[in-house]
């Protein structure tokens, strides 16, 4: 468990804005870096549905073992990222290089000033907070609710399912609503 735990914050560190920095300048070294509020919505509807599959399969598959929805994940999720990145293209080199990772740290925080960006900022946290903490207390609450049917796990595996479809779904259509209503009343 301690070694999963330690591959999925892994995996987090690079899922969490290392694709979009990827997303863009690939748009950027073909022209079409304008695109790139519709593609990123478009690609995270597409994560999500992923994450609606893989939340109703492992739940059935925890419900059956637990252990085997921990292999099928490792064996799917390897698999897939190493397809997924054989089939990736490097933007041309030149664009721009990259400062230090300090010294980037440091121009993000200046960056902070900016009242708009802070806003987000909080926001972003604020919203990983409310939607993490009780996502912690789901599981031990259905296993209460459910009581010694085992069928936790299958549960679980649908409440994220269908948290993660409306999530998609939305999010497929953020772009469109940002430029109609605002990005404040999307978020």
């Amino acid at each position: 468990l301690a070694i999963a735990q330690v591959l999925l914050a892994c995996g987090t560190s690079f899922w969490s804005g290392t694709d979009s920095a990827l997303l863009y300048e690939s748009l950027l070294a073909i022209g079409r870096d304008r695109e790139i509020a519709e593609q990123e919505a478009r690609t995270q509807a597409a994560g999500f549905y992923a994450m609606a599959a893989s939340a109703l399969a492992g739940g059935l598959l925890a419900w059956v073992d637990l252990r085997l929805a921990y292999a099928v994940t490792a064996v799917v999720s390897g698999g897939g990222a190493l397809l997924i990145a054989w089939r990736l293209t490097e933007p041309p080199p030149g664009l721009h290089r990259a400062h230090p990772p300090l010294k980037q740290l440091v121009e993000c925080l200046t960056h902070m000033r900016h009242r708009t960006l802070a806003w987000v900022f909080v926001y972003a946290v604020t919203l990983t907070m409310l939607s993490r903490i009780p996502m912690e207390f789901e599981q031990p609450w259905l296993g209460l609710l459910m009581g010694s049917s085992g069928a936790t796990p299958a549960a679980m595996g649908l409440l994220v399912a269908v948290v993660a479809v409306l999530a998609a779904w939305l999010g497929r259509r953020s772009a469109r609503l940002r430029r109609r209503i605002g990005a404040p009343a999307v978020m």
